[in-house]
């Protein structure tokens, strides 16, 4: 007699992309389990689909495999391939180190995008990437699509972190690198009194004779 194995015994048990989270018992003479992807999708599958290697995945898992055979000459050895890959698991993997600053704020990729890399670059090279630029988001609270990313430098897209502190002394913001590069000032310096010494922005991009470069309300 085979052996009967308990709820206890494979809640968190993981096949494929599924980990089991809930054992529903038997339903119509079949043991259904609730499982939740490396996607995030949360659905009802066959237990014994799950141990025969039936079912791997909420099925994204032929999405991402369709999205790869399209990817021809060579293009998944492609930096734009890398960019995709990485955009994609850290809005979709929970598992993922940077999944909490993405999909678990809501960030996520289009469907169009998502399901098809070639989309994706066309999107790229259409929009001027060349070696050595990357994909930002304009809106930090954005979805990755067509109308908030953009090509930018590795500059700009450091820039636009939401850790970043804005400062607004006239009217105009800009972080602080920025700042300290518009008043040809070294961004140690000013990021050290500001950071270590307490001093307020004003007093940080002071002159030396104390004077304020800019005019602040």
């Amino acid at each position: 007699m085979p052996k009967i194995i308990t709820s206890e015994e494979i809640i968190q048990t993981k096949y494929g992309r599924l980990t089991i989270i809930e054992d529903l018992g038997k339903v119509d003479y079949r043991r259904l389990v609730v499982v939740r992807c490396e996607c995030g999708v949360i659905k009802t599958v066959s237990f014994n689909g799950l141990r025969m290697g039936h079912t791997k995945s909420c099925g994204c898992y032929n999405s991402d495999s369709a999205s790869e055979r399209k990817t021809t000459h060579g293009l998944s050895k492609h930096p734009l391939f890398t960019i995709w890959s990485n955009m994609r698991q850290r809005c979709h993997v929970l598992s993922h180190k940077q999944y909490i600053d993405y999909g678990g704020r809501g960030i996520s990729v289009c469907d169009e995008w998502n399901a098809d890399f070639l989309s994706f670059y066309q999107w790229a090279i259409s929009s001027g990437w060349e070696k050595g630029l990357t994909v930002d988001r304009e809106n930090n609270d954005g979805n990755y699509d067509p109308n908030n990313c953009r090509i930018a430098t590795n500059t700009i897209q450091q820039r636009n972190k939401r850790t970043n502190i804005l400062y607004t002394p006239n009217g105009e913001t800009k972080c602080l690198s920025e700042w300290c590069e518009y008043f040809h000032l070294k961004y140690k310096i000013v990021h050290q009194r500001i950071n270590r010494d307490n001093y307020s922005f004003e007093e940080a991009i002071s002159d030396k004779y104390n004077k304020p470069l800019i005019k602040c309300s």
